[in-house]
């Protein structure tokens, strides 16, 4: 049987698609980054929280960028400048955003020796409280909480 070149082409391209969707199902999933977990972590202990986010600087990189976020949708972004001057002054930033219906808590992220490595985001619900007082108290629990469990920085961006 003599076929054209046409429709060679056709079956090349529709036997190549069949190879290539049973590659894409043998693809292993990259593990999620300590951070990533820790961020998860957090976020499923702490329903008072609507999202939690880590804002470092990566091994090699140049920028501070969300590494990790209850939000996945937020990572890899550019960190603002009152995120990195949390970081530079060592100081808390507490922001009441009352059309989120929200406070926003930005901390100095550490780790286990106590040495500040990023900035920590909080997003603390008014249904948990309406106090920027109450608010920051609880987001530095759960930051002192979680540099328990943050041996380095470089750790941070290792598999889970």
């Amino acid at each position: 049987m003599i076929t054209s070149i046409p429709s060679r082409l056709l079956l090349f391209m529709a036997a190549s698609l069949v190879v290539a969707v049973r590659l894409q199902g043998q693809e292993k999933p990259r593990p999620d980054s300590l951070a990533q977990a820790l961020a998860d972590q957090v976020a499923r202990a702490h329903p008072e929280l609507n999202v939690i986010g880590f804002h470092l600087t990566p091994p090699g990189g140049r920028d501070n960028l969300i590494v990790a976020s209850s939000n996945r949708t937020k990572v890899g972004k550019k960190s603002d400048p009152d995120d990195l001057e949390v970081m530079t002054t060592g100081k808390a930033a507490v922001d009441t955003k009352e059309p989120r219906q929200l406070i926003d808590i930005g901390l100095p992220l550490l780790d286990r020796a106590g040495h500040t490595i990023g900035t920590v985001v909080m997003e603390v619900k008014f249904s948990y409280t309406k106090d920027p007082a109450a608010a920051l108290q609880r987001a530095t629990e759960i930051r002192d909480q979680l540099r328990k469990q943050i041996p380095s920085k470089p750790r941070l961006f290792q598999p889970a």
